[in-house]
């Protein structure tokens, strides 16, 4: 189980690694599509309407993919968060106590029905239905 979730725990850090790229570079990509949309409006004599309307494009698209990776990252980044207490939590307890009544979450008092030691072949094991 504790191999399962350092997997899933690489997994998402290499997502999110991507997503905070794919994050950062259409916010630069959105910057400088709006000072090319705001440096040329359609009714100057300098642009067409075409390419104004092909730079205003580009601006929404690169910010519509801003927000969608920045969401993503954020939902990525909490599921992290959760990973890392489920990761620790499965280090605390042994997997031969998992299920057991006297097994705790606590670092300090892993067993409370051998405080001191706590064996993987626990004659005193009783088992949660």
């Amino acid at each position: 189980m504790l191999d399962e979730l350092i997997q899933k725990r690489s997994k998402l850090y290499k997502r999110t690694n991507i997503l905070e790229c794919i994050a950062s570079i259409s916010t630069i990509t959105t910057l400088i599509s709006l000072g090319a949309v705001l440096g040329l409006f359609p009714h100057s004599n300098r642009c067409s309407k075409s390419v104004f309307h092909r730079r205003a494009f580009a601006f929404l698209s690169s910010a519509a993919i801003t927000l969608i990776s920045t969401n993503l990252y954020s939902k990525a980044d909490k599921e992290l968060d959760a990973l890392y207490w489920q990761i620790e939590e499965a280090r605390n307890i042994k997997s031969s106590c998992h299920g057991c009544i006297g097994a705790s979450r606590d670092k300090l008092l892993p067993c409370a029905i051998h405080p001191k030691e706590q064996s993987e072949d626990c004659p005193d094991k009783s088992l949660i239905n």
